[in-house]
């Protein structure tokens, strides 16, 4: 799976950390159309307004939103409470930060999708991030948090489907990391 590079200026990306699309140029426009249920999202942030503003962004687009205040509860919640179909999860929390949380997560189900987000956005942690298995990686804060939920997350729950379905075959982590 090649990666491919794509600028989106309302993507909340900072300057010098490109947004990665792992297997193809960009989310499809229509992709909340084609869905035939809501997804689960779980939204992992320390920040209650981020948690909040997302939370209220992505419901609009008709998914079940639960939410988690750091790494060790969203882990926790996607354990217990699983299996979501994409996970927005902050990279610096109390307890457990992100890149932790990503890792357990994965390591206990490899075909989950989760999207990265950080205030302290840096080249090196967003080539990390990716390396350890995130579906994508955001930059806080956001441009247009709408435009978040109609791409990224649509884009997220749409391949958890797929892959579900059988429709096409799973991302491989393996080719993330190569």
């Amino acid at each position: 799976v090649a990666a491919t590079r794509h600028a989106d200026k309302n993507s909340g990306r900072a300057r010098g950390v490109p947004k990665v699309w792992v297997g193809m140029t960009s989310p499809a426009p229509d992709a909340q159309q084609r869905f035939t249920r809501p997804g689960r999202v779980l939204i992992v942030d320390d920040d209650e307004s981020i948690r909040l503003a997302i939370s209220h962004a992505i419901k609009r687009h008709g998914h079940e939103v639960e939410v988690a205040r750091d790494g060790a509860e969203g882990l926790e919640r996607l354990l217990v409470d699983g299996p979501f179909d994409v996970t927005l999860c902050d990279i610096r929390m109390p307890r457990m930060d992100g890149l932790s949380l990503l890792q357990r997560a994965l390591a206990a189900d490899p075909r989950q999708r989760i999207v990265m987000m950080t205030g302290h956005a840096t080249v090196e942690t967003a080539v990390q991030a990716l390396k350890l298995g995130a579906t994508d990686y955001l930059t806080k804060p956001f441009d247009d948090i709408f435009a978040i939920c109609e791409g990224v997350v649509a884009h997220a729950i749409e391949q958890r489907i797929r892959a579900r379905t059988g429709l096409v075959p799973p991302l491989s982590r393996s080719a993330v990391r190569a």
